[in-house]
């Protein structure tokens, strides 16, 4: 059974996550992030447009974090979209709109499908649909 959706906003660019009580949290003017625990949905932005030395360590934990997770995965199409996939069941997808990134990991593929085909930032669709960092 498909879950029910509702839309956040990550850096300014928007999307749809199984409704849940969860909402997105501002680690600094940079970045943001929403985790879902009940639903296995986490989600990292960093827009590297005003990044000043006191943001280096975020765009850190960001790269860290979607190279890490992704390190090792195989890369698999479904319903057009191509995802990255762990051994350990994680499906994860990274993307970006001019200087925001986007990182988002779940271990539901059609879940992970249904987000990333509801990013939108100010209309435009994202800029990086094939490079998921296999």
């Amino acid at each position: 059974m498909m879950p029910n959706y509702k839309e956040i906003n990550v850096i300014g660019v928007s999307m749809e996550v199984p409704d849940s009580d969860i909402n997105v949290t501002i680690q600094s003017s940079c970045s943001s992030n929403y985790m879902d625990n009940e639903n296995h949905v986490v989600v990292y932005g960093f827009d590297s447009t005003n990044t000043g030395l006191s943001d280096l360590g975020d765009a850190l934990v960001f790269a860290g974090i979607r190279d890490g997770i992704s390190a090792g995965s195989k890369t698999v199409t479904v319903d057009g979209i191509t995802i990255n996939e762990t051994s350990n069941g994680t499906c994860c997808y990274s993307t970006y709109f001019g200087h925001k990134n986007i990182f988002i990991a779940t271990d539901d593929e059609d879940t992970l499908v249904h987000i990333v085909k509801s990013l939108n930032e100010n209309g435009n669709v994202s800029k990086n649909t094939d490079e998921n960092h296999s």
